[in-house]
């Protein structure tokens, strides 16, 4: 599916949803024995859970699972927007786990095509005291991102 402009025309949760599946699919990131019945009952399985929280920003899903202590947050992205606007999705969905304590974000990035994406991120991060690094995984495909929230509220730097 192609990706569509959150600005000029907004997908809902269930459109965004299904084409990053289909996209996922359609990248190889996700295995071809694996139904788009099947990849969709798992996510909605996940979604059930108690310690899971969806946000949908923009034409991205954030699914964001809690540990136990509640300050920590493991991150999967469904995204369906273009590119400037993942950026701004990303983070003001960061602004947005800031605000209820979240103090740690960790996630993992199999979409080398959001690599440029993090790095703008990243530099954006750097003039508050927010920490964000990513490193090549060695024994599965892609990165893993982690963000360290700083003191400084990001919402007031939001765009």
């Amino acid at each position: 599916m192609e990706l569509k402009d959150s600005k000029k025309e907004k997908l809902s949760y269930n459109q965004v949803l299904l084409g990053a599946i289909n996209n996922a699919k359609s990248s190889g990131q996700m295995p071809e024995d694996v139904s788009m019945k099947d990849a969709a009952a798992t996510i909605i399985d996940e979604i059930q859970q108690k310690n899971v929280q969806t946000v949908q920003i923009g034409n991205t899903i954030f699914l964001g699972v809690r540990d136990e202590n509640k300050s920590n947050m493991y991150v999967r992205v469904y995204n369906m927007d273009v590119g400037r606007n993942v950026i701004d999705n990303m983070y003001n969905y960061g602004a947005y786990v800031q605000k209820q304590g979240i103090k740690h974000m960790s996630a993992q990035i199999r979409n080398e095509r959001l690599l440029p994406a993090l790095r703008v991120l990243q530099k954006r991060l750097e003039k508050l005291d927010t920490n964000l690094e990513f490193v090549e995984l060695e024994n599965r495909d892609g990165h893993a991102m982690f963000l360290k929230f700083g003191e400084e509220p990001l919402q007031e730097e939001a765009a």
